[in-house]
């Protein structure tokens, strides 16, 4: 049970901060910082590096937190919270 309790705390925290990207996008094309434009060169990478950004954190938390998966791959003191 503790395991769905944490994966469901961890997709709270990951909608929060999705959110939270959504809104600081919004506030630096509003000030400037960004500038929107209709060429999109640049989009897919950043939204192939944020997935795969994601995709590690889920990974590092996975190690950081379930002592099984420690366990199995042989890493029982890890820590990722540094």
């Amino acid at each position: 049970m503790e395991g769905k309790t944490i994966i469901k705390s961890y997709q709270m925290l990951e909608n929060k901060k999705i959110e939270e990207a959504k809104k600081n996008a919004i506030r630096s094309i509003n000030s400037g910082i960004l500038v929107k434009t209709k060429d999109s060169v640049y989009v897919d990478f950043y939204i192939k590096n944020a997935r795969d950004s994601l995709d590690s954190a889920k990974v590092l938390f996975d190690i950081s937190t379930n002592e099984k998966t420690k366990s199995i791959l042989g890493i029982n003191n890890f820590n990722g919270f540094l």
